[in-house]
């Protein structure tokens, strides 16, 4: 009992000390700054962890949304498709690239399609077509001359190339350099390659060019407008009007003539649709937006094999504007 007293007596004895309760109230400082530093760490990685949940849920969710989108616009791909190979002749859909809305999956379809035809062929146009159809296009003096260059340069490699092959034929040497002579551009994208244009005049172009008719015509009843108002000697109200006019006559909504151009006709042809740029541009109900590209050629006397897959990528987005159109 002494023994405890004495002990107890020692503790506040030490505790009245003012060396012992500055060090035990340093102590108690340290543990309480401890304490706050742990709560933070712990509170920074619990807001990281969330942070990181909620970046991994929107990604997720994204991908969702892309991959939605992306279905919907192959999926109009095929509408497309079946619209052009529609066994009833007056069902088909007019291959001018006009606009025609899908609500489809829950979302939207911008679905258009244009004959190759109605473009400029860039291995055998007339070179001063191609230059009307960018100055109409309205892209400056520079990559004008750039992309004629380029396109013109290809047309020389290509001939000097068919001369030799011509040459080696003639000896019976059995060289590759015959099998190896191919167009000028084998796709629209080798344009860019060849001439480096900035992205925003290619992508101007690229809509009213094709690699797929080898033909210095266009078919008046499908080019679009661009196209026939880089043809020489005619008036933008005139080709106007001979477009309104087409798109009622294709619609049914007219039974009167088209309006006569003089001049036009040199340069048009009117055949059978051998190929066709199908474009969807699919927006879901949540906003996603993705757009696909194809090109078919097109044999529509064959109907077990109407169609062949020239080309399937992804596209640029069409104008928002003519959604509804």
């Amino acid at each position: 009992m002494n023994h405890a007293s004495a002990f107890w007596r020692m503790i506040r004895s030490l505790a009245r000390r003012p060396d012992y309760a500055s060090s035990q109230n340093r102590e108690a400082g340290f543990a309480v700054l401890l304490t706050i530093w742990v709560l933070i760490l712990i509170s920074l990685m619990a807001a990281s962890l969330g942070a990181q949940t909620l970046s991994e849920s929107r990604i997720a969710y994204n991908r969702a949304q892309l991959a939605a989108a992306r279905a919907l616009a192959d999926a109009g791909v095929s509408f497309g498709l079946a619209g052009l190979l529609d066994p009833v002749v007056g069902n088909r859909w007019p291959a001018d690239g006009r606009p025609r809305l899908v609500h489809y999956g829950g979302g939207s379809i911008d679905i258009r399609v244009q004959d190759e035809a109605g473009k400029l062929d860039l291995n055998a146009a007339p070179i001063e077509l191609i230059v009307g159809l960018m100055h109409v296009l309205a892209i400056d003096d520079g990559s004008v001359a750039n992309l004629t260059n380029a396109i013109l340069a290809r047309r020389r490699q290509y001939a000097a190339a068919l001369s030799d092959a011509a040459k080696a034929a003639e000896t019976e040497d059995d060289t590759p350099l015959a099998a190896a002579v191919r167009l000028p551009f084998a796709t629209v994208s080798e344009l860019r390659l060849a001439a480096q244009p900035p992205q925003s005049v290619y992508d101007r172009l690229r809509p009213f060019v094709t690699v797929y008719t080898n033909s210095d015509r266009i078919n008046t009843m499908t080019a679009p407008e661009a196209v026939i108002l880089a043809l020489p000697g005619l008036r933008p109200e005139e080709v106007h009007a001979y477009v309104v006019a087409r798109q009622a006559l294709t619609a049914g909504d007219s039974d009167q003539g088209l309006p006569q151009i003089p001049g036009i006709n040199k340069f048009s042809e009117n055949g059978e649709l051998r190929a066709a740029t199908i474009t969807a541009t699919a927006t879901t109900d949540r906003g996603a937006v993705f757009a696909r590209e194809a090109v078919f050629a097109l044999a529509l006397e064959r109907p077990r094999n109407p169609y062949t897959l020239l080309q399937w990528t992804q596209a640029p987005e069409a104008e928002p504007s003519a959604l509804g159109q």
